[in-house]
């Protein structure tokens, strides 16, 4: 058997034992590898090819998980299946023909591992009947861009205080050629924007479409790099999504995703928020143990139940059905300054997390959650299944995931957002939230 042929049929095996078949984690792995000993020549083993090469394979990797892969968060996923388990090593250490194999492909078994892939991930988002996990739709491949239609375009206006971006595509985590060059431009022209003084930023997003599992936070802030903002929302900063087809660019094209920054000295509110009406409910001083970007959404969640328990709160739920916007007061201690921008999403997970309740969890489920947050089997129950002051969802805001916890909050009706900062008398952050439904 040709190593052309032994690396499909490893490919296949990993295939077959994934939830997502050929757009699963091992499988796309595997395509990474291919194409790097193909196109560099390695003559290396698998095994070697982790070891020696891990960055290039890596990259491949992510490259072809954006467009191709089911997980949720690539990084991680590499990190699981290379990391301490080493799950991919142990595959290559059962199939010791695949692993040699990698050691004798060219370049001339490029083009027809890549297209080889290619097909079996398409033909699997034809004919699948999955529905608890949709698989995503099979995209051009990275390395194809359209020559006759510009990609994207940026413009900043006369006073410095608007940037405006049009773009074929909405950014991802890790961008690479084309979506690169977008981000880079984009994060030069944001940080030649003017800050004010106090300084707000107002973030907004307009395409047709948002699908399920893509935050509005990510298209702004965090695919972008939060670093950028951290002069332009010292204060505060609100964004919001409009389901909607993007003003046409100035360069007369018509793109599919549009973004704009605007700086002010006041606090902005979202398009979406002038037709809410007052908030469902309202939490005022809410002590957070700490506030980083390194915080976690369930130390924000068990700061909240902490809250709950301390003003006994009891009562029913008023449930939201659609969309909703979340408001965040946040005080600071004197002096104190945050790049708002960099904790919005552990912020806002955390805050979401809150607002879910599922109606029974699993014993082992609760332990792990107890292990985490340093509280009681009893406690996380008592939590998890509370009516609190509103519910946004029924589905459990954690899950298990090999071995420990996943904290994946039902967040996708999440529209709009605001945190505004002020300073008072405080050693600790502070929050006051309010919950808005969006018609």
């Amino acid at each position: 058997m040709d190593a052309r042929a032994t690396v499909r049929v490893l490919a296949e095996a990993l295939a077959r034992r994934a939830r997502y078949g050929f757009s699963g984690e091992k499988p796309i792995a595997i395509w990474a590898m291919a194409l790097v000993a193909c196109e560099q020549g390695l003559g290396v083993s698998g095994h070697e090819l982790l070891r020696q090469h891990a960055v290039q394979v890596r990259e491949r990797f992510l490259r072809l998980a954006d467009h191709y892969g089911c997980m949720r968060d690539a990084r991680a996923s590499w990190s699981v299946i290379t990391g301490a388990s080493q799950e991919l090593q142990h595959a290559l250490a059962s199939a010791s023909d695949a692993d040699d194999a990698f050691a004798h492909l060219d370049a001339s078994d490029a083009q027809a591992l890549d297209e080889w892939f290619c097909q079996r991930v398409r033909f699997e988002g034809i004919t699948t009947t999955e529905t608890a996990t949709p698989r995503r739709e099979a995209r051009p491949h990275p390395d194809v861009e359209s020559t006759t239609r510009k990609a994207w375009h940026i413009q900043i206006d006369d006073a410095g205080q608007t940037v405006e971006g049009w773009s074929t595509f909405r950014i991802p985590f890790e961008p690479h050629d084309v979506q690169l060059a977008y981000r880079q431009e984009l994060r030069r022209v944001l940080d030649a924007l003017q800050a004010e003084q106090p300084s707000f930023l107002d973030a907004q997003y307009v395409s047709p479409t948002l699908p399920e599992g893509c935050d509005v936070e990510n298209v702004l802030f965090y695919n972008v790099g939060t670093g950028v903002f951290r002069h332009l929302a010292r204060d505060g900063l609100s964004f919001g999504y409009q389901a909607a087809s993007p003003p046409p660019a100035p360069d007369g094209q018509q793109y599919d995703h549009y973004v704009q920054y605007s700086t002010a000295n006041t606090a902005a509110s979202a398009a979406e928020w002038e037709t809410a009406g007052p908030p469902v409910t309202e939490l005022p001083f809410i002590p957070i143990n700490r506030l980083s970007s390194e915080s976690k959404p369930w130390a924000i969640w068990r700061d909240v139940h902490r809250h709950l328990d301390a003003i006994e709160f009891t009562g029913k739920a008023k449930r939201i059905e659609g969309y909703y916007a979340i408001d965040v007061q946040l005080t600071l201690a004197p002096g104190l300054s945050m790049n708002i921008a960099a904790i919005l999403k552990p912020l806002f997970d955390g805050l979401v997390s809150s607002f879910q309740r599922p109606a029974t969890v699993a014993l082992d489920l609760l332990q792990l959650v107890a292990k985490q947050t340093a509280e009681d089997t009893d406690t996380i129950r008592r939590w998890l299944t509370r009516a609190g002051p509103a519910l946004l969802s029924s589905a459990c805001p954690v899950e298990t995931y090999r071995g420990s916890v996943r904290w994946d909050p039902d967040d996708h009706r999440l529209r709009a957002g605001r945190v505004c900062v002020i300073h008072g008398a405080t050693s600790s952050p502070s929050l006051r939230v309010g919950l808005l439904a969006i018609p």
